[in-house]
C-alpha cells in the first residue's frame, strides 16, 4: 500500500482545497481509502509507475529525467487524493460557526468553483505524466489489451469434409 506522504503532505492537501486543519485532519487522510484510489490511479497510468517512482526517488544520483518523473508524479497525486477528498467537500467544511449556541451552516454550493479547478489541474497533470512516464519507460508504458475475438482456419474444410 502506498504511504501519501511519499507524494505530499497534508497542508499541501489543504492548500489546493483552501480548507483549515480543523475542516480536514490529518486522521482523515490516514484513511485507508485515500492511498488505494492513488495506488489505482497510478496503475492507471502505467503499470509500473509507483514502483519507477520509489526507485527513482531513492536514485542515489537522479537522472533529469528521474526527477522529472518525481515532480510529475507528485503533483497527479496530489490533485487525484484532492479531487476525491472535494467531492465531500460541502459536508465538512461550515461556512459559518456561531458562537452563543454553538451551531454552524454548511455551504450549499460554493464548493463548484473548487471542483472545478481542482478536476482542470488534475486534468493537466494526469496528462503531463502520461506523457513524461511513457517517454520514461519507452513503448513499454502502452496499456496492451487483450485479444478476446481471433480468427482461426480449421485442418478440414466442415462443409467438404476434407
Amino acid at each position: 500500500m502506498l504511504i501519501l506522504s511519499d507524494f505530499f503532505s497534508p497542508e499541501d492537501l489543504r492548500a489546493v482545497l483552501g480548507v483549515a486543519t480543523e475542516e480536514l485532519e490529518d486522521g482523515t487522510l490516514d484513511l485507508e481509502l485515500y492511498p488505494r484510489h492513488l495506488e489505482i490511479e497510478l496503475a492507471q497510468i502505467g503499470q509500473n509507475l509507483a514502483t519507477d517512482f520509489a526507485a527513482a526517488s531513492v536514485a542515489a544520483s537522479p537522472t533529469a529525467a528521474d526527477l522529472q518523473l518525481i515532480a510529475l508524479t507528485k503533483q497527479f497525486s496530489l490533485y487525484c487524493v484532492a479531487a476525491l477528498v472535494a467531492e465531500s467537500m460541502p459536508n465538512f467544511s461550515p461556512r459559518n460557526i456561531s458562537d452563543g449556541k454553538g451551531g454552524f451552516i454548511r455551504h450549499s454550493d460554493s464548493y463548484k468553483e473548487v471542483l472545478a479547478r481542482v478536476g482542470n489541474r488534475l486534468q493537466q497533470a494526469s496528462e503531463r505524466l502520461k506523457t513524461a512516464y511513457t517517454a520514461y519507460v519507452g513503448s513499454s508504458a502502452t496499456v496492451v489489451l487483450p485479444t478476446f475475438l481471433a480468427v482461426s482456419t480449421p485442418s478440414y474444410d466442415p462443409v467438404t469434409g476434407e
